[in-house]
């Protein structure tokens, strides 16, 4: 099965003041290997990521 997740999903994932329960709720759909991002969604979240982040989303 393939997930596509949405963009609030992988912010709040990669939010550093996103609360830790909500993190452990979405993790193991964003860790998920079968879980796959549209460009659009793509765009979204590095739009907003700081330059490491960017960087390590990239990878």
């Amino acid at each position: 099965m393939t997930l596509l997740l949405d963009t609030s999903l992988w912010i709040d994932f990669t939010r550093a003041r996103s609360p830790l329960p909500l993190k452990q709720c979405i993790a193991p759909f964003v860790l998920d290997p079968a879980c796959h991002l549209a460009e659009p969604v793509r765009f979204e979240l590095l739009r907003s990521a700081r330059l490491q982040e960017a960087r390590l989303l990239e990878a």
